[in-house]
Order: structure tokens, then sequence, then C-alpha cells
């Protein structure tokens, strides 16, 4: 369904809707045991980067997909800029290219504020602590069915009294007015029952297991080492440091050389100057800790010197171990936000799938964007929100499988999310009844020098699935679809599902029958020498058929050459 233009909903409905109940139901979870604390149900995004407005609804797993520069990021870094970088109302937040400009000659002073607004809630009543209760006390709007929300709007303009860009936080009430400044005890309130976290798709072992990374560190604190085995480790460190000099001349030189210092500088007492071969404190040893990973000959190897696909499973995984050990230190207040760009990113196909169960584990609420079709395949096609940039605007699709029977739905999840994922990436579909067509199409576009791949056309046969549930879909998705179908016996089937789900688009655009049957229709177009060899066979002959319009482009039917035309036109619309 389309939600550009929509507000978000502000009345008293459940943050936690019927299917996503029923998701939560089918992974063994329920809304009282996704997250104790606040989760982010929506976001409405008003002239930041390249989007003009556009709202999502959020659930505990939510996976952004469109083409590049449609909108991904732009809503992912939203999320995270209003959520981690506000800290009360100085912040500095927004960069100039953040702002919407509407051609090349805008620039961020004169464009159209930036207007974010970030709705929070719980997912049951009475899960947040009451400590934080009492925190966010004067920004909480409590709701018919008794949970309490919040709901941040944050604003950016350039202000040309003060020669400056003004970013200012503020909470609404039920009726959008403003309620209460963002505060920064506000802030930091959220951020400790809802701490948000980006992994961008550029995930390097080198930057997040170095001893400053903003993950891997958690884990080099000595703190965590009790008083008796710092002490026992340090002073078996010193030992072994003064065997190592005394093993090592060249060292052992340099030091008494230096010594001679002594007679122009005064030092303290003690040995005026010493050698450490090795750290001297059980921090500074544990800060040079570092994972190695074995090769194929079992040689261990730094995890930088690995692949990048290796690099890239090392740090989400690095991530998971993070997240349950802060999890661990912050107890049930908090549930984190994990915004994470493609995960898929360096991963073979055949790892993407088994990766997702570990992102799908992480604790707290999932953001993705992907440009994966086999990631698809392992998600519930209801989180899936699916970003468009049409008509200068971005625009918001998502599935409703409620809308399909439990036959429709399951034979959906068998055909499309399982076998065909990439199908919700394309811009157009190019969809037929048979075999023959499927050959015939493929080769008809490489005649004509169309490349499918290009243009955004996937195209498939739908005589072993239900045509009218594979139309609402692409439909929900947003996706144009254009049905190509023979006039024998089915004909009355596929034109009246086609006909039920227009949706407001012309018949031209939508469904078309050239011919009584494939085959009659290749005959009486200039290749019956073919259909009359002894050893014919419906998809062979197709393969010969497109053979020869690929040999002799002139050849290809015209009523053919204009179905790709067509399917072009919709891929491009």
């Amino acid at each position: 369904m389309e939600t550009l233009d929509e507000p978000a909903d502000r009345g008293g409905s459940a943050a936690y809707s019927a299917t996503e109940q029923n998701a939560s139901r089918r992974e063994g979870r329920t809304p009282e045991t996704a997250g104790p604390g606040f989760r982010l149900t929506s976001v409405r995004i008003r002239n930041f980067r390249c989007i003009k407005e556009l709202t999502l609804d959020l659930g505990e797993t939510t996976v952004l997909i469109g083409e590049n520069n449609s909108g991904k990021t732009a809503v992912l870094k939203a999320i995270e800029l209003c959520l981690d970088r506000l800290r009360g109302p100085s912040s500095r937040v927004f960069e100039e290219y953040d702002y919407h400009l509407v051609d090349e000659a805008a620039s961020a002073e004169k464009a159209n504020p930036i207007e974010i607004e970030l709705r929070l809630g719980e997912t049951a009543p009475d899960t947040l602590p009451v400590e934080l209760r009492e925190e966010l006390a004067d920004v909480l709007v409590l709701r018919e069915d008794g949970r309490r929300e919040t709901t941040l709007q944050v604003t950016s303009a350039y202000d040309a009294d003060r020669t400056e860009f003004i970013t200012e936080g503020v909470f609404l009430d039920d009726a959008e007015n403003p309620m209460k400044p963002a505060a920064a005890v506000h802030m930091a309130a959220l951020r400790r029952t809802a701490p948000v976290h980006f992994l961008s798709a550029l995930r390097d072992a080198g930057k997040h297991f170095a001893s400053r990374g903003p993950f891997w560190r958690e884990f080099l604190a000595a703190k965590d080492l009790s008083q008796a085995d710092r002490e026992d480790f340090e002073k078996e460190l010193g030992e072994l440091n003064q065997r190592l000099i005394e093993a090592h001349p060249p060292l052992s030189e340099v030091r008494d050389h230096l010594k001679r210092a002594q007679e122009v500088i005064v030092f303290g007492a003690g040995d005026p100057v010493t050698v450490d071969a090795l750290p001297a404190r059980a921090s500074m040893l544990l800060s040079q800790a570092r994972v190695n990973m074995a090769s194929r000959q079992g040689a261990k190897i730094p995890l930088d010197r690995q692949g990048e696909g290796a690099q890239s499973l090392a740090v989400l995984l690095l991530f998971d171990a993070y997240l349950r050990r802060r999890l661990g230190e912050g107890g049930d207040a908090v549930v984190p936000i994990t915004i994470l760009e493609e995960p898929e990113a360096h991963l073979h196909p055949a790892a993407v799938r088994l990766l997702l169960d570990a992102v799908q584990r992480f604790p707290g609420q999932k953001i993705l964007s992907t440009h994966s079709g086999d990631l698809l395949c392992g998600l519930d096609p209801e989180s899936v929100r699916r970003l468009v940039y049409r008509d200068s605007a971005v625009r918001t699709y998502r599935a409703e499988l409620g809308s399909l029977d439990e036959k429709n739905r399951q034979t959906f999840q068998r055909k499309i999310r399982r076998g065909r994922g990439d199908l919700l990436f394309a811009r157009c579909w190019l969809v037929y009844e048979g075999e023959t067509e499927a050959v015939l199409f493929s080769g008809v576009a490489e005649a004509l020098g169309i490349d499918l791949d290009r243009h955004g056309i996937a195209h498939m046969q739908c005589s072993d699935i239900n045509l009218a549930s594979l139309i609402r879909i692409a439909n929900q998705f947003g996706i144009p679809w254009y049905l190509v179908y023979d006039g024998d016996k089915g004909r009355n089937k596929y034109e009246r599902a086609a006909m039920e789900n227009l949706e407001g688009a012309a018949e031209e655009d939508r469904y078309l029958c050239p011919y009584p049957n494939i085959e009659e229709f290749l005959k009486e177009n200039g290749f019956d020498d073919l259909y009359n060899k002894k050893d014919f066979n419906k998809v062979t002959t197709a393969t010969r058929a497109t053979k020869r319009m690929l040999e002799e482009p002139a050849t290809v039917p015209e009523a053919l050459k204009r179905i790709l035309e067509k399917t072009v036109s919709l891929a491009a619309a």
C-alpha cells in the first residue's frame, strides 16, 4: 500500500499489529516478550536528503529494499542521527548535504526545514521500568490500551538572522503540538533504554577489532580481572620482561647507554632507565589482543588479513556478542535498536541465509537494508518495506498477506519468497503462461538489444501459481506488471484475474491476448518450417525460433516486439 503523504496514525491503535503478532508467534515470541522497554514504531521524514516526505511503520524486524538512491540509507541515517546524535537543544546533528536540495542551484541555506518524527512506544503496558518512566514522565502519552508512547520531532533549518543552522528537538502530544523541548535528560534516558547502533555495509575488521574499536574495546577492559589476578599477571610480566632483556644484548646495550643521561639530568629514585619489551600492565597486554582465523592449511591468519566476507561476518558476530554483554550490564530496561546496512555485503550467496539467522537472533529491534534476494527468501515478507523513487518523490510499499487466503499465501511463500526473492527488486514483472514464452521472450529481448536486467524487468510464468495472488503482491509492493496470455480455454481465468486487480491502471497497460496460441502465432509469422520437423517439441522449437531471431533480428514478429517495448515503458514509469 502506498503511504506517500499519509501522516503516521496518531490514534490509540496498538503498536503491535495483528500481522506482527502472527509473525512473532511463528518465531516463538509474543508482543510481551519482544522487548520490555521502548521500541521504535514509526518514522516520518520531510526534506531529508533525497526524501521530500515519507512515512514508515516499523516492526521488531524491518527490512528496506529498493534501488540505489531510493532513500534506504537516508531512512537509516535519519533514525541514527536523531536518536544518537541529538543530545540537547544546541546539538549539531545535520550536515550540508542532509538538507533536501531540489535542483542543481539549491543550497542548504535556502532548503525547506528538515523535519523528522520518531515515535517510540511500549510493546505492552507497564514494560518501561519505573525509573525511566519517571525520567520521561513529562514527555510520555498514555494510550487507551495502557501503553506509554512518546513522539520526538527534530527540525533543522538555516536561520538568516543568526547566520547559522539551528536544530531543535521537541516532544509532541496527541494533537502533534509541542509538549516539551527535548532536554539532555530526556535524550539520555532514551539512549539508555533504546541505544542505537549503526553498522554500515563497509565493515572493516581492522577498524572494528582495533583496541579502540567501538565494540572490541568492551572485551579488553582490565576491570574484569580480579585485583589478585592482575597483580599476579603483572608480576609475571615483569619477570618475563627482565629475562627477555637479558637474553637480548642489543636492548641491554641501549638501556646502559641511555643511563648516561643521568649525568646531565637528575632523575628520581630507582633505575633511571628501563626497557619494556613486553607490556608492563595487564591492561596494556589486553589492548594488544587480536583475533586470528585458520586458513585452509591451518595457518593462523590475523582477521584483518582475511577476505572481506570473513571480516564482515566477524564484525557482525562481534557486535552480537557486544550487544549481549551490554544487555547483561543494563538489565531488562535496555532494548537496543540495530541499524544494519547490507548485512550480506561481501558474502557468498550460500552464506547469506545462514547469516540472516544470526542477525535475527540479535537482541532488540532490527532495521536493515538489503539488495539480496537470497536474504529476502528467509524473511517474513510483511517485514519488507519497498522504497521507490517515482514522480520526484520517494514512496514506500509493503505486503499484506492477510489479503490472500491460506492456500494462496502458502503458494506465495513457496514460489516467490523462497524461490524468487529477487522478484521484489524488479521495476516491472512480465508475466506469461508457460515455458515456450520463457524461452521466447528472453531470446527476443536479446535479438532486439533490450537488456532486461538493466531495465529492471523480471519475467516469469504463471501456469503453476495463482495469478490473482501474484498480481496482488505486485500491486502491494508497487511493482507494475504486464500479463501476456493465449486465447485458449484458460483465457477467461487469466483475464478475470487481471481485470479484478487493475487498481486504477488502464487495461492496455496491464494485459494482452495477442494470439490464440503461441505455436500457431509463430507458424503464421515465418517459422512454420520449424514446426513441420519430425522432432517437434514446443520448447525445442521455440529455442530454434529464438536462434533464428538472434541471427536475423528482422524476423522478430511485431507483436512480440511491442510486448517488450510496453514492458520497458512500464519499468521506466
